[in-house]
């Protein structure tokens, strides 16, 4: 297949994974690739690779940011600016593609020509890039008949299935959803991802197609963060009518997490005009009297979600 594949990558800090991860995408079989890497004004060797790269390989587009975006919206954004590509990628640059990733997932586009993204499983590795053994779909409990559905809109909602370094995208989706939403800092691919599949069907692939590597410096270990941003999509999905109750209990425990009392409160007060059961009424009660524990909060979120053997709790991302 002679298509052109742009793939996305923004990178901030990642001296010790960039390189692997640069390396993984231009070892693709697929050999049609512009790999577009933004570089956040990195404060350690990361440009200087990225540069060594360049060099090498013509199909390494670099994008040097003067100064600091603070996250990877904005650079990812400039990178899905300049893709030219009939198709589009996106990744991370502490992630590893499998050598077939793209080849495999351009012929599953072409099988199912009704759909315009394809996503697949991704395997675990830790910091030094051991396999864990665990994957994507097993760590969130997700179940094969919740992937294998082209309609995610009911499932993508209540959580995020898909991970991002995994996502290949027809080009023209663009013209619909043209990138990440500033306002979201650091978990933008969510939302990204609720706003694509209301115009576009999904297709997964249930083999692990690349290695998602969990380490000390994941912005999603930063719960104040993430869950500013959670804050924000509760509240949007339950302002559209999408299971209000359920997404107003995530906005108040998202609140209640960032140390937002009043937005807690607001968010509570909300949901209870709706009428709620008793279980829902006890998920409040519980938000509410921890709220100035967010720690033992996101302790009882964990278990919840491991007892309920779904990744679904109180915040129910």
């Amino acid at each position: 297949m002679d298509k052109k594949v742009s793939v996305v990558m923004p990178c901030y800090n990642h001296e010790k994974y960039v390189g692997a991860a640069i390396s993984s995408v231009l070892a693709q079989a697929h050999r049609g690739i512009e790999l577009i890497v933004v570089d956040d004004r990195s404060t350690d060797s990361t440009a200087e690779i990225i540069r060594s790269f360049e060099k090498k390989d013509s199909r390494v587009v670099a994008i040097y940011n003067k100064k600091n975006e603070g996250c990877f919206t904005k650079p990812m954004n400039k990178g899905l600016a300049r893709c030219s590509g009939d198709y589009v990628a996106l990744t991370c640059s502490d992630d590893i593609w499998h050598p077939e990733k793209i080849s495999r997932q351009l012929a599953a586009l072409e099988a199912h020509p009704d759909c315009d993204v394809v996503h697949s499983d991704a395997s675990i590795m830790g910091e030094g890039g051991k396999k864990t053994g665990k994957s994507i779909r097993r760590l969130y409990r997700l179940t094969p008949a919740e992937m294998a559905a082209h309609d995610i809109s009911g499932i993508i909602t209540r959580k995020n299935i898909c991970c991002m370094s995994t996502i290949l995208l027809r080009k023209g989706c663009l013209s619909t959803c043209p990138g990440f939403d500033p306002e979201l800092r650091y978990a933008p691919d969510w939302w990204f991802y609720i706003e694509l599949c209301k115009r576009h069907k999904f297709h997964y692939m249930p083999e692990a197609l690349a290695d998602y590597r969990m380490h000390s410096t994941n912005l999603t270990r930063n719960a104040n963060l993430v869950y500013k941003d959670y804050f924000i999509i509760h509240s949007r999905l339950a302002a559209r009518g999408v299971a209000p109750k359920e997404h107003l209990i995530a906005a108040a425990f998202a609140a209640a997490i960032i140390g937002e009392k009043g937005e807690m409160r607001k968010a509570a007060e909300a949901a209870r005009k709706l009428g709620l059961s008793h279980g829902q009424r006890l998920k409040l009660a519980t938000i509410e009297r921890l709220s100035g524990n967010p720690s033992v909060l996101l302790s009882m979120n964990s278990a919840r979600q491991f007892l309920l053997g779904a990744f679904h709790g109180f915040a129910g991302e």
